[in-house]
C-alpha cells in the first residue's frame, strides 16, 4: 500500500511540475507572439476601406449587365419587436444597359410605411451643410415594404450629381411603428458616370 501512494504521490508531482513548465511556455510564447504581431503592425500602412461597394451582374440568356454601388449608413436605428437589433439603411445605385440610373433605399431590418397610392412618400435628404430637400418616392411593383426608389429619373441624375461631389449625406425615412428615422451616410468618394 505504501507503494501505491508513494508512486501516486510522484505521479501528482511530476503531473504539478509538467503544468507549470507548459503555463511558462504558454505566456513566454504569448508574449513572443505579441511582440512580433507589434512589430508587423508597425510596418504595413492600412489604406481606409472605401465605404461605397460596386457589382457587375450579367443576364447571361439576354447578355445585358446591370452595375450596382449601394452603401450601409454609419449609424443604426433600433426598432421594436420583431426588428429589434439594430437596423442599417442602404443606397443603391442600379443601371441597367440603355436606361438611365435607378436610386433606391433599402432598409436591413424593418418596413417603410409611406403612401405610395396617393403619391404622399418622400425622403428628407440634407447633403453636407446644405438645406433640408423632400425626395419623392415610389414602392417595388411588388409592394415590398423593405425599398423604396426615387421617383423620377431627373430627381435621381440630381441626386447622383449632388453626392458625388459631397462627404455626407443624411437621409430621413418613415417606419411602421417606428415614425421617421435618420440615417447618416459618408460618402465621398463615389465613382459613378452619369
Amino acid at each position: 500500500m505504501k507503494i501505491y501512494s508513494i508512486l501516486f504521490l510522484s505521479l501528482a508531482l511530476l503531473g504539478c511540475s509538467k503544468e507549470k513548465e507548459s503555463t511558462e511556455t504558454y505566456d513566454v510564447s504569448a508574449e513572443a507572439a505579441v511582440a512580433v504581431a507589434s512589430e508587423a503592425v508597425a510596418e504595413v500602412s492600412i489604406e481606409p476601406e472605401d465605404q461605397w461597394q460596386y457589382e457587375t451582374t450579367k443576364d447571361e440568356m439576354r447578355g445585358i449587365e446591370k452595375q450596382y454601388a449601394s452603401i450601409h449608413s454609419s449609424n443604426q436605428v433600433h426598432f421594436d419587436f420583431p426588428y429589434e437589433g439594430g437596423s442599417n439603411l442602404n443606397i443603391t445605385l442600379r443601371r441597367d444597359v440603355g436606361k438611365p440610373t435607378d436610386v433606391y433605399f433599402s432598409i436591413s431590418k424593418g418596413q417603410f410605411t409611406c403612401d405610395t397610392f396617393n403619391n404622399n412618400c418622400y425622403a428628407s435628404i440634407k447633403i453636407d451643410d446644405g438645406p433640408v430637400e423632400n425626395i419623392s418616392l415610389v414602392g417595388t411593383k411588388d409592394y415590398s415594404s423593405e425599398i423604396l426608389f426615387i421617383e423620377s429619373d431627373h430627381d435621381s441624375k440630381q441626386f447622383i450629381q449632388r453626392i458625388k461631389k459631397a462627404n455626407q449625406v443624411i437621409v430621413e425615412l418613415p417606419f411602421y411603428q417606428g415614425g421617421r428615422q435618420q440615417f447618416k451616410f459618408d460618402i465621398d468618394g463615389l465613382k459613378w458616370d452619369l
